[in-house]
């Protein structure tokens, strides 16, 4: 990271004017891709959401603080992605009456205050059949989406199944996140992902 920096610096210094967007640009590249890294190891544990491909839009404030100091920059991205004021992070579950064989709509839940910035959760709507305690069928309805308030907001690219069991079932939500961050654009992928089980003839979502 620091090398980077240091290269990034004796780059601006050598053509102050003549590339002074394409040395922005460079130093924008070089803060996405330690942050990339920062991010993805903060959450290295976290089994609901995975990140990559961060894009920075770096004023010139923002690429002179890190090519000062490159590791304290990436640290105070990094904690405002991952600090969320919130005490409980469940939204309402939505209970369904259980027969014994039952088509039912779900929608999933997943906190997303941390990397977003605040209080909000990634959803997707789905069907799902359960017959004797099996999953015999499901099938996504629309598109993720964003409730709540946070900081990024989300646009969806799509969205997929796991299942692991014939009573486990996995929802997966795909997306990008996008925002101004104390006045640099930052953008990132994100896949948000719903753990489910059956219980009672229907599937009720792990507590995440």
């Amino acid at each position: 990271m620091v090398a980077i920096a240091a290269a990034m610096s004796t780059l601006l210094l050598a053509s102050p004017t003549a590339h002074a967007e394409d040395n922005l640009d460079s130093v924008s590249r070089a803060i996405a891709a330690d942050l990339t890294a920062e991010v993805q190891k903060a959450l290295a544990d976290n089994a609901t959401v995975k990140v990559s491909d961060f894009t920075v839009d770096a004023t010139p404030e923002l690429a002179a603080d890190y090519l000062a100091d490159p590791t304290d920059t990436i640290e105070q991205l990094a904690d405002q992605l991952l600090t969320s004021k919130v005490g409980d992070n469940r939204p309402p579950v939505r209970r369904v009456a259980a027969t014994s064989s039952s088509t039912q709509s779900y929608t999933s839940a997943v906190f997303a205050g941390v990397p977003a910035i605040g209080v909000c959760w990634i959803h997707q709507d789905f069907k799902a059949t359960v017959t004797s305690g099996k999953i015999t069928s499901k099938s996504l309805k629309g598109n993720s989406y964003q409730t709540g308030v946070c900081v990024f907001a989300w646009s969806p690219n799509y969205s997929w199944f796991d299942q692991p069991s014939n009573t486990k079932l996995d929802v997966n939500s795909k997306g990008t996140f996008s925002a101004i961050v104390k006045g640099t654009g930052v953008s990132f992928s994100a896949t948000f992902l719903a753990y489910y089980n059956v219980s009672g003839g229907v599937l009720v979502q792990d507590v995440q």
